[in-house]
């Protein structure tokens, strides 16, 4: 049980600070 009522959905991916995955550099 939740205190919400909802599950928390957990990170599918790995959070980055900007919002937007990095680019590899091998592909800038």
């Amino acid at each position: 049980p939740t205190d919400g009522g909802d599950k928390p959905k957990p990170p599918v991916d790995p959070p980055t600070d900007g919002g937007d995955k990095p680019k590899p550099s091998n592909l800038v």
